[in-house]
């Protein structure tokens, strides 16, 4: 895992920068979406983070061996 000067790892800022972009994309969704747009993007939201504790709940501290 490669390091930058502030001492954060390239993976984490990459995953950062993702949550970022959909953040970016849940502003639009308040601003434009149907009703409609809005529960689906809900329920991709709780499937993704349920997912997220899926890969925490598998055991794998994370850290590289």
């Amino acid at each position: 895992m490669g390091y930058l000067a502030d001492g954060v790892s390239r993976e984490v800022q990459e995953l950062f920068g993702l949550m970022r972009q959909v953040g970016m994309a849940g502003l639009q969704l308040v601003q434009t979406a149907t009703e409609k747009q809005l529960a689906e993007a809900k329920q991709v939201l709780t499937e993704t983070r349920r997912a997220i504790y899926r890969i925490l709940a598998d055991g794998d501290d994370g850290k590289d061996a």
